[in-house]
């Protein structure tokens, strides 16, 4: 689904731009993720 909203033709595309990015910065995104979405519920 992400690859599909940034326009990725293929998720592998996603994968290697994103994949690189640290473990800190991958669960800081995660907690705003699901902030947004309980704001939302």
């Amino acid at each position: 689904m992400v690859s599909e909203r940034l326009g990725h033709s293929r998720v592998g595309i996603t994968l290697d731009l994103y994949s690189h990015v640290s473990d800190d910065l991958q669960e800081q995104a995660a907690e705003k993720f699901e902030n947004a979405l309980l704001k939302q519920s």
